[in-house]
C-alpha cells in the first residue's frame, strides 16, 4: 500500500482520493509532525562533533529539482475543513521553528570541551530573515562579526534527515569574498536542520562599524539542490590584539610570536618561523605543532580547533571558543615532537 493510499484509509473522513493534491500534502505534513518525537532540551556536544566537526567547505553534487505539482481546486466542502487544518499546521510548524533554538544555541556555542569557554549564546545578534525554498522555511537567525572571524546560525524546517545546507559563499556587498576557510557544525532534529557557519581569515579590511553581507548557500534535501541567498549586515566588533612580536629559540630554531587576537568567538595565536621548522614521526609523518596556553597556574588551554597556515602564511593556533574573561599573564608553550619547545609570556 502506497504512503497516499494509507492516508486516505487513516484519513478518510477528510481524504476521497488523491486527486486533491494540496489537501493531501496538509494531511501529510500534519500526520509527520503529529508522529515526531518532541525536541530533546540539550544536545550530546560530542554527538553533534562526530556527526559534523571540521567539516569543509565542499561543493555537494547536483542532482535535478523535481517541483511538486499544487492544485487549486476545492470543494466547498474541503474548504470548510481545510481552513482549521491549515490554521492547526501553522501552530504546529511556528512551535517547531522556536523548539529549534536549544540545537541551535548549542552549535553556536562553539562546543568548547571547557565549558566556562563555551561561546556565549547572547553573543550573537538577531538577523531573522527567512526564504521559503519548495515546502522547507530557510531562516538566517543569528549573527556574530568580530576580528576577521564570523559566525553565523541558520535553521530549516520541516526537512529529513539527510538534509543540510553545504557550500556556503560569504562576500561583502562590493564583492570581498570572505569564505576562504571555515567550519560547518549541523545536526537535524524532530524534521528541524540547525547549523551554524564559522567564517575564518575573512578577508576583512580595516576597522569598520558595520558590514553589508551577502550568504549565498546550498539546501540539499530529497535529491534536489537549491540556492538560498540572503542580504543582510552585521555590526563589526574588535577583540584584544596583543602583539608582543616576541622571539624565543629552542635547539637553534627561531620562532616569533606575532600576535595573539581574544575575541568573544574566537582566539587565534599567530606565529612567524614555526611552519619552517621540519618534524617527522618515527613512520615518517609531519608532526603537528602543540600548544599549552596557561591562562593561570591552575587551567591550561590544549584543545585547539585549528592549526595549520592562515591566509598571510603564518601559523596559527585556533580556538572556537570564548577565552575573553581571561585577564593577566598568559604563559604559552608550544612543542614540536620531542624536539622543541619555546615558552613565550604575554599580558592579556
Amino acid at each position: 500500500m502506497s504512503k497516499q493510499q494509507k492516508l486516505i484509509q487513516t484519513y478518510n473522513d477528510l481524504l476521497e482520493t488523491a486527486a486533491d493534491q494540496r489537501l493531501m500534502h496538509v494531511v501529510e505534513e500534519l500526520d509527520s509532525l503529529s508522529n515526531t518525537s518532541p525536541v530533546p532540551n540539550n544536545v550530546n556536544w560530542q554527538n553533534l562533533r562526530m556527526r559534523y566537526a571540521q567539516h569543509s567547505f565542499q561543493k555537494p553534487t547536483v542532482v535535478p529539482f523535481r517541483e511538486q505539482t499544487q492544485s487549486w481546486w476545492f470543494t466547498l466542502t474541503r474548504k470548510a475543513i481545510l481552513v482549521p487544518l491549515i490554521a492547526a499546521l501553522l501552530i504546529v510548524t511556528t512551535a517547531s521553528a522556536f523548539a529549534a533554538t536549544p540545537l541551535l544555541q548549542t552549535l553556536l556555542q562553539g562546543g568548547s570541551y571547557n565549558a566556562k569557554d563555551s561561546i556565549k549564546y547572547s553573543t550573537f545578534g538577531d538577523i531573522q530573515l527567512s526564504q521559503k525554498i519548495g515546502n522547507a522555511t530557510v531562516r538566517l537567525e543569528k549573527g556574530y562579526a568580530e576580528d576577521h572571524n564570523i559566525v553565523l546560525g541558520v535553521t530549516v524546517t520541516p526537512v529529513d534527515d539527510n538534509s543540510i545546507l553545504n557550500n556556503p559563499r560569504l562576500t561583502t556587498a562590493d564583492g570581498t569574498d570572505l569564505s576562504s576557510s571555515g567550519q560547518l557544525l549541523g545536526d537535524v532534529e524532530n524534521h528541524i536542520l540547525a547549523q551554524s557557519m564559522t567564517f575564518s581569515d575573512a578577508n576583512v579590511t580595516g576597522a569598520p562599524a558595520s558590514l553589508n553581507l551577502i550568504l549565498k548557500m546550498d539546501l540539499v534535501q530529497n535529491g534536489s539542490t537549491q540556492t538560498v541567498v540572503f542580504h543582510f549586515q552585521l555590526p563589526y566588533h574588535q577583540g584584544e590584539i596583543v602583539a608582543p612580536h616576541q622571539q624565543e629559540t629552542s635547539q637553534g630554531q627561531v620562532i616569533t610570536l606575532e600576535k595573539a587576537t581574544i575575541g568573544k568567538t574566537q582566539t587565534t595565536i599567530e606565529f612567524s618561523g614555526l611552519n619552517e621548522i621540519s618534524v617527522t614521526s618515527a613512520v615518517g609523518k609531519p608532526v603537528t605543532p602543540q600548544i599549552d596556553m596557561q591562562t593561570s597556574s591552575a587551567n591550561h588551554i590544549t584543545t585547539f580547533d585549528y592549526a595549520g597556515n592562515n591566509e598571510s602564511g603564518k601559523f596559527v593556533f585556533r580556538f572556537n571558543s570564548d577565552l575573553s574573561h581571561y585577564h593577566g599573564p598568559w604563559t604559552i608553550i608550544v612543542t614540536k615532537g620531542n624536539t622543541y619547545k619555546w615558552t613565550f609570556h604575554i599580558n592579556v
